[in-house]
């Protein structure tokens, strides 16, 4: 769903009864929004309000309505580096200043794969956008919380898969694709 206010269109996130009762997510989720309403960043998609409403906890933030850098991965294996890679691998650099901006405000992003770095257009410029940054922790039922190394690890395989058309981990295309 959408809502419009002062000319900024809404993605609004609603946690599953099963997430949102579990044991900590309360104070996770508190957590979460402190550290994430913090971060204001031209490659971060922005969270505008944290809540809850009788028994429903959401998110509302920024809506990207363009497309991912999934749609940039090239169909099939590129045997030779193309100069068409080199706006792929500036796209990346921006997830990587967004996703230092999140780790600089204590968020991992814990989930990051190309359906989640937005393609958006801001004043006539094409811009990269970290959406779902530090969600992972407060909509998992594990303890294990996600690490920062895992995001750059995340980062070098949609670099990869940009530019060559393959998976850099092919058993976890999923996780990664």
């Amino acid at each position: 769903s959408k809502l419009k206010f002062d000319n900024v269109q809404l993605a609004i996130r609603v946690f599953a009864p099963a997430i949102a009762e579990a044991r900590g997510f309360k104070a996770r989720f508190f957590e979460y929004a402190q550290a994430a309403g913090g971060v204001v960043h031209q490659h971060v998609v922005r969270l505008r309000e944290a809540a809850e409403d009788d028994r429903r906890w959401f998110l509302a933030m920024d809506l990207m309505t363009g497309a991912t850098l999934q749609g940039s991965r090239p169909a099939a294996a590129v045997s030779e580096w193309l100069a068409t890679a080199w706006p792929l691998v500036d796209g990346i650099r921006q997830a990587a200043e967004g996703v230092a901006a999140g780790h600089a405000a204590g968020l991992v992003h814990g989930g990051l794969h190309l359906g989640n770095l937005f393609v958006a257009d801001v004043a006539g410029a094409t811009q990269i956008k970290v959406g779902d940054l530090g969600l992972a922790a407060v909509a998992s039922l594990e303890s294990e919380a996600p690490s920062p190394e895992r995001d750059v690890f995340a980062l070098g395989c949609a670099l990869y898969a940009l530019t060559t058309g393959r998976d850099a981990f092919p058993q976890d295309a999923v996780k990664f694709a």
